[in-house]
């Protein structure tokens, strides 16, 4: 839908500080990478259809740059890190990037915490961190999928159930909403 509204310049896409948004969270590991893994088949569909990144629009600019992003942070994990590993048989130096990169991780939560005024972010991070890195490599599977080996082009959707997964809001999930 925010491609369309950019693409189709059907308006202007905002923050609203005042809106309030109910989100029912996966409630196990299982449900997260199915959920994360739609959304990732989902975009790399969208990029395809749209034609993502071969226009001069904002949109292009913002989402290319969100993937030389990633696509730099894994050479940097992937190849560089092991290049220097193996060219320098410093094996040290693994646990001091992985540890550079959490400690960045936390003053992110830090910052967001203290800006979102929600301490309970803090509480998150570590789990954060670890799904951090399951969704980078769900980012990555789906983009093989999509893009390398153009699967699930044009699909469209059949539904998923629900049932057994879903939880309904009460006060105890709404407490961090005020």
């Amino acid at each position: 839908l925010t491609l369309q509204v950019h693409r189709k310049k059907l308006g202007r896409i905002r923050y609203i500080p005042e809106a309030i948004n109910y989100t029912q969270d996966p409630q196990s590991l299982r449900d997260f990478i199915k959920q994360n893994m739609r959304w990732q088949r989902g975009f790399f569909q969208g990029v395809m259809k749209y034609k993502i990144g071969l226009r001069p629009q904002a949109v292009d600019l913002g989402l290319g740059y969100q993937m030389l992003e990633l696509l730099f942070y894994l050479i940097q994990m992937f190849v560089l890190v092991p290049y220097i590993v193996i060219s320098t048989h410093q094996w040290k130096i693994i646990p001091i990037v992985l540890f550079s990169d959490f400690a960045v991780t936390c003053a992110l939560a830090i910052f967001s915490a203290v800006a979102a005024k929600r301490a309970a972010i803090l509480g998150s991070l570590p789990y954060f961190y670890f799904l951090r890195w399951i969704e980078i490599g769900i980012t990555v599977i789906a983009y093989f999928e999509v893009v390398a080996l153009r699967r699930f082009r044009g699909e469209t959707f059949k539904g998923w159930s629900t049932k057994g997964r879903r939880y309904a809001l009460d006060a105890k999930a709404l407490k961090d909403t005020a």
